[in-house]
């Protein structure tokens, strides 16, 4: 169920195999690419954990790293490893790069740093720069510049995550109030954002993996869309699968804020106060059309024709949640 590997099984390390996408990304090569690889090691703060114990009643190797004596702790998990995920957001860059130095130290071969959403290098906010993306740039720049090409080094974007988009409380900067169920952004709305599963997500990875260790051919940075999707759409997914479950109200509100506009209040404010608001930046890229993955994707690269498994789609994941958003 995936691509031909050569005769020796690679073994992966994940650092954040406890997250909200790490979990699902050890789920993956545990369970759909056993066969591909010899050993799944999760790369973990505290072992003890009741999270750390499921992964490792699982069949999943646990490594504990040391957030004080980083570089050689993450050099002792990495010990043996071909492949290296990040699935660590929340951290300073100086944590990224020393689990990147130690990766690289120790000869692993395929290395995924934490990006996994919107395609960064197309967003354009002069003197509003959005420091997250901001940090994950210098960290890639900084990583390619030390590796001179030793390590292949493969950015994933995702869009966004498809679980997020009907749950408020989660991502509440795609603007959906589930109570209402109104939508809330800027711009057209038929303008599309690429969104993907978690699992998927987690496959495309594995998938990566096993190419980039035998193939040259896999691109510095990927992108990868369950699907592209308009806030239209999405609104008449919902709609259709609570028509079907017989939920009142059934209706979806779509309420568009002009994008210029939103733009500039969002430039002045970040100025004025210093603080940037990631939301707004994505709510921004989103109007502007740069998370619409359907001109330019990897989706046949990573799945061709659906060949191994089936993208999943919002209404999808509307039925999953009985149509209760």
């Amino acid at each position: 169920m995936s691509t031909e590997s050569s005769s020796a099984q690679p073994v992966v390390a994940i650092v954040g195999a406890t997250g909200n996408l790490g979990n699902d990304i050890a789920e993956a090569f545990l369970n759909h690419y056993r066969s591909q690889f010899s050993k799944v090691i999760a790369v973990v703060r505290d072992p003890t954990s009741v999270a750390s114990r499921k992964l490792a009643e699982a069949g999943v190797g646990l490594r504990q790293v040391d957030q004080i004596d980083t570089v050689p702790s993450f050099a002792r998990a990495f010990a043996g490893a071909d492949v290296v995920v990040s699935a660590v957001s929340n951290a300073p860059l100086e944590y990224h790069d020393a689990l990147f130095d130690a990766a690289f130290q120790n000869g692993v071969k395929v290395y995924f740093p934490s990006d996994f959403g919107v395609d960064y290098h197309v967003a354009d906010f002069p003197g509003y720069e959005e420091p997250l993306w901001v940090a994950k740039a210098q960290h890639v720049s900084r990583a390619r510049e030390l590796s001179h090409g030793k390590i292949k080094i493969i950015e994933l974007n995702i869009g966004m995550f498809i679980e997020f988009i009907l749950i408020v409380s989660q991502m509440d900067h795609f603007g959906f109030d589930a109570e209402t169920l109104t939508f809330t952004f800027a711009g057209s709305p038929d303008s599309r954002l690429a969104v993907t599963a978690k699992a998927d997500i987690a496959r495309s990875l594995a998938q990566l993996a096993l190419l980039a260790l035998v193939s040259s051919s896999v691109p510095d940075v990927v992108r990868i869309a369950g699907q592209n999707v308009s806030y239209r759409k999405i609104g008449q997914a919902a709609e259709r699968v609570r028509e079907e479950r017989e939920l009142k109200p059934k209706n979806v509100t779509l309420k568009a804020i002009d994008l210029e506009a939103y733009k500039a209040a969002t430039r002045e404010e970040q100025v004025r106060t210093g603080v940037s608001d990631l939301h707004k930046h994505i709510k921004i890229v989103v109007g502007e059309g740069k998370v619409d993955f359907s001109h330019s994707n990897h989706n046949e690269l990573v799945n061709p024709g659906e060949k191994w498994w089936k993208w999943k789609r919002v209404e999808d994941y509307a039925r999953e949640l009985g149509g209760r958003l």
